[in-house]
């Protein structure tokens, strides 16, 4: 009778009752989030394959909207425009196989007025961390291939 009236004393059943909500805790709202991260991944990892083996298409026929980018990440495409050199951006401390390197940002016009901000490359950080030469984007109509 003692050890049944030990058993029902307050912290066991606070201790209990504490046990039963992390139990449902992790089947109800931990589990189905670990299985929610598995099916995003798979969706994205799809989306990669799909890219890989896709032809470059023109920017227009693979988006439409916003919305279009999400689905098709990583597609390449093609758009005709112009660079605009002046609105040129180097984004530092970025690290390419364990070398530091500036990250080299330009704005790219479509033909229709449209800008993108378009990664060009990268280049080694100099000596003191200064910027070495790099070659500047051409001021001449071109066509790129870029993946989105």
């Amino acid at each position: 009778m003692q050890a049944l009236r030990r058993f029902l004393s307050p912290g066991w059943v606070l201790g209990l009752l504490a046990v039963v909500l992390f139990t449902w805790a992790c089947f109800a709202l931990l589990a189905p989030w670990q299985l929610g991260k598995s099916d995003d991944l798979d969706a994205r990892n799809a989306r990669l394959a799909e890219s890989i083996e896709a032809a470059p298409e023109p920017l227009g026929q693979v988006v439409g909207s916003p919305a279009d980018f999400v689905e098709r990440e990583w597609r390449l495409v093609t758009l005709e425009g112009t660079w605009q050199p002046d609105a040129e951006a180097l984004l530092r401390l970025r690290s390419v196989d364990g070398e530091l390197v500036y990250q080299i940002l330009t704005v790219f016009r479509g033909a229709d007025g449209e800008e993108f901000l378009v990664n060009r490359g990268w280049v080694p950080v100099g000596e003191n961390n200064t910027v070495p030469d790099y070659p500047r984007a051409p001021s001449e109509p071109v066509e790129i291939t870029a993946r989105l």
